[in-house]
């Protein structure tokens, strides 16, 4: 199932230049939610992965 088909229908879609941070973001909290312990990203890698994210849809 791909990510745009749990958006809500309701809304309007997603500019372009924030449909690669809302992948991205989505990304994250999926790996976030992995069971193990070992194989969720720290806080660090959360927060350097946002932030690249973010500098993305700025340039």
């Amino acid at each position: 199932m791909a990510l745009t088909d749990k958006l809500d229908k309701r809304l309007p879609q997603p500019l372009n230049p924030f449909v690669n941070e809302l992948v991205s973001i989505a990304r994250i909290a999926i790996v976030c939610l992995t069971e193990s312990l070992h194989s969720r990203p720290t806080m660090e890698q959360v927060t350097k992965e946002l932030a690249m994210s973010s500098l993305s849809t700025m340039g």
